[in-house]
């Protein structure tokens, strides 16, 4: 939540970081974070059957839509601690290297795609 209400606070949306921090937690709280997502997922095609059921607090319901990928790799860490940062184009890079996201074509116009994840543990 830290750079949540660091974004606030740059977009003049609060006076300070905590009180940004504030804010993106009383969303999560009142449910309105909830049902900002809800709309954006309609928004880009989810039909509302789906986007109910990936709302819904039943786990086994989100599970089914969202499978996990055929393919896991660990990765296990060294030692206890937080990430600090991340490269995110690195990773994407690696990502696409490990073949963990390839383009599929299914159709003469249509593309879907494979997606492998990463489990992490300690």
């Amino acid at each position: 939540m830290f750079l949540g209400g660091r974004l606030l606070l740059l977009v003049n949306k609060v006076q300070t970081i905590e009180e940004g921090r504030e804010m993106i937690r009383e969303t999560f709280k009142n449910g309105s974070a909830l049902e900002k997502f809800h709309a954006m997922i309609i928004g880009q095609g989810v039909s509302k059957t789906i986007a109910d059921q990936l709302i819904n607090q039943d786990e086994t319901m989100s599970n089914s839509i969202l499978k996990l990928a055929n393919v896991q790799y660990q990765a296990i860490a060294s030692q206890t601690g937080f990430i600090q940062s991340i490269d995110s184009f690195k990773l994407g890079t690696i990502v696409q290297r490990l073949g963990m996201f390839l383009p599929i074509k299914t159709n003469n116009n249509v593309f879907s795609f494979r997606w492998w994840s990463i489990k992490v543990n300690r």
